[in-house]
């Protein structure tokens, strides 16, 4: 016997009619791919619990990683702020990987920004 609980009949099943906008970013295949790709190990419960410093960590990288399905994706103050204060408790470098997944050709879709003294040190070990 079904019981009443006074509120409207929710039918089961998907609702057709209903926008459901655009698609999110799969940022967690962006953080999978970078730590594949550089041997680093993602950080559990690094966007929703304190305590967990960068999305990706190394032994001489602290990586956040930022995904967008757009073609652009705006830079915010408080990203650079967050990795950087996480990195220095940590003793690593702060790094963070954009993912732009719908960049039009020719456009890597993946991108790297870390800070420029540390940029200059690599330019200068590779004599570049």
């Amino acid at each position: 016997m079904a019981r009443d609980l006074g509120g409207p009949i929710q039918p089961k099943g998907p609702d057709y009619f209903k926008d459901s906008g655009p698609k999110k970013a799969d940022w967690k295949r962006h953080e999978k791919d970078i730590a594949a790709r550089s041997g680093a190990k993602r950080v559990p419960g690094s966007g929703n619990q304190p305590g967990k410093p960068g999305d990706i960590r190394g032994t001489k990288y602290l990586r956040e990683a930022k995904a967008t399905k757009k073609d652009s994706i705006s830079l915010r103050g408080k990203w650079l702020r967050k990795i950087t204060e996480e990195a220095i408790a940590v003793g690593r470098t702060p790094l963070v990987e954009i993912r732009l997944e719908d960049a039009p050709f020719p456009c890597p879709t993946d991108w790297v920004l870390i800070p420029a003294v540390d940029f200059q040190g690599l330019m200068e070990q590779h004599g570049a």
